[in-house]
């Protein structure tokens, strides 16, 4: 069976390296939000941004992006994913973060694959011992265990995903879509943005 998925980013951080709220990062002169949003919805019927701010007044979306605070705040970027399961009809969820500028569509049907051929709560992807919690897909099916591990007082992503039946997409496999591994880039600083925009 195809599982239904929505695409979800995450803005609802305090963006305290960058010195200016990352949901307003501009490429080009573009927003980021923006041109994300755009790419998404050419792959998924439904965007979702996690945001605390729910004006987000300088975006013109279409009606069929919507936006959401968090359920339970200061969880970081697992209480984002909890908001999003908790206010979505699909089966999954795709995760990207705002600060992420390099979308791989390739990447993101191969894990609508996974999905899709087993069953899984979701998909992360490794980087040596080091767990992708973005650019990966979560089932709704991790609500309630998400919901009592964070009312726990508990917020690693990490270890959250760790206790639940995850495929993981091994470095070797997601090399062969991103060599350069440009499809986990995010801003972090100033300089981070600089020295992309300066390549």
């Amino acid at each position: 069976m195809i599982k239904n998925i929505t695409a979800v980013i995450l803005a609802g951080g305090n963006s305290t390296r960058m010195n200016f709220d990352k949901k307003y990062l501009e490429i080009n002169e573009e927003y980021l939000m923006n041109k994300n949003v755009n790419i998404l919805l050419r792959y998924f019927e439904n965007v979702v941004i996690i945001s605390n701010d729910l004006k987000l007044n300088k975006f013109d979306f279409p009606f069929n992006v919507k936006v959401y605070k968090d359920d339970i705040r200061g969880c970081g970027p697992l209480g984002g994913i909890y908001t999003a399961i908790n206010n979505i009809n699909t089966d999954f969820i795709y995760v990207l973060a705002c600060d992420m500028p390099n979308i791989n569509v390739n990447y993101i049907n191969y894990l609508k694959d996974i999905v899709n051929e087993f069953n899984v709560d979701g998909v992360v992807t490794r980087f040596g011992d080091w767990i992708e919690p973005f650019n990966g897909i979560y089932s709704k099916t991790l609500l309630e265990d998400m919901k009592k591990y964070l009312n726990s007082g508990r917020k690693s992503i990490f270890g959250f995903i760790e206790n639940e039946e995850f495929y993981y997409v091994e470095e070797i496999i997601a090399r062969k879509f991103s060599p350069n591994w440009k499809m986990f880039e995010n801003y972090n600083t100033e300089l981070d943005l600089l020295k992309s925009i300066n390549l």
